[in-house]
């Protein structure tokens, strides 16, 4: 964004860390509800051409290194809400009488910034997962006998972090067709994204014994029924990427592929799962037992 042009922020919340190793957030905190007033400018700073570290290459194509701007935030250390916020994102403490105290040297806390930028026509929002303040510019301005307090003015910086799975970046979106997790938006910081892939997570085999599956056996048909008398059938499942790992559970328990598995009379459960890479498909045969 233009760092001489403000954007305003609808639905802006505000989550702060609980625990950064852990990627752990408590509850978003509406801002706009309360009466705060937010515009955002934001730089990116990315690099775009090789970093070399001594003669070898360090990094070789485009990498997010985060964000930094600038944030305008008006009415906000009037309300107690808000003021019981935004005081420890700023390093700010409270004496015992509450009085809101500006402190130097005390740690700021790093928080989450959700919000939909105004006037986007596709309602994207935008979720900046660690941003830190820094001290907020205040000043105050006078118009004959009448005083106008201006909006205080934050420096802010948006770092990467790398998700537990495996994923590093500054921010993500969601757009409406997102379906539920766009609408939920705001419930919470995601923090389980990882990218999609093209992995082939598929099984180019799946055998009970020498039982006929109901279907019959297609890779990309996922769940199946089977009848049998057999007191126990051999269970085998054989991915068609040999380097994806299979996992095989009956009726919960782990299952080793090719060994038999001891059915109980009624219904019992094979689940399948094929995993590669962050990606991941799963089988289900519902092995159908007589009684005696």
């Amino acid at each position: 964004m233009d760092r001489n042009a403000y954007v305003g922020l609808k639905n802006a919340h505000i989550a702060p860390v609980i625990d950064e190793d852990q990627h752990t957030y408590e509850t978003p905190v509406a801002i706009g509800l309360l009466g705060g007033i937010m515009e955002i400018a934001l730089n990116a700073q990315t690099s775009n051409s090789p970093i070399y570290a001594a003669d070898i290459t360090w990094i070789d194509s485009e990498t997010d290194n985060g964000f930094e701007g600038t944030v305008r935030l008006a009415n906000i250390w009037g309300n107690p809400t808000l003021r019981a916020l935004f005081a420890p994102l700023c390093g700010y403490e409270f004496a015992s009488d509450g009085t809101l105290l500006g402190s130097s040297g005390k740690p700021r806390r790093k928080f989450a910034l959700m919000a939909e930028p105004s006037g986007v026509v596709s309602n994207k929002r935008e979720c900046y997962l660690l941003c830190q303040f820094g001290k907020p510019n205040r000043g105050s301005q006078t118009k004959g006998e009448s005083g106008n307090h201006a909006a205080d003015e934050f420096p802010i910086t948006a770092r990467p972090v790398t998700l537990s799975s495996g994923w590093t970046g500054s921010f993500y979106e969601n757009i409406p067709s997102d379906g539920s997790a766009y609408t939920n938006f705001y419930n919470a910081v995601r923090t389980s994204l990882a990218p999609a892939t093209n992995e082939n997570v598929k099984l180019s085999a799946l055998t009970i014994g020498s039982l006929a599956l109901t279907p019959a056996f297609d890779e990309n048909t996922t769940t199946y029924t089977v009848t049998t008398e057999n007191a126990t059938d051999a269970v085998s499942a054989t991915a068609a990427n040999s380097s994806a790992t299979v996992a095989i559970t009956v009726n919960g328990d782990s299952h080793t592929s090719g060994e038999s598995a001891t059915w109980s009379t009624g219904q019992n459960v094979v689940t399948v799962l094929v995993t590669k890479s962050g990606a991941a498909k799963a089988y289900t045969v519902v092995v159908t037992k007589s009684g005696e």
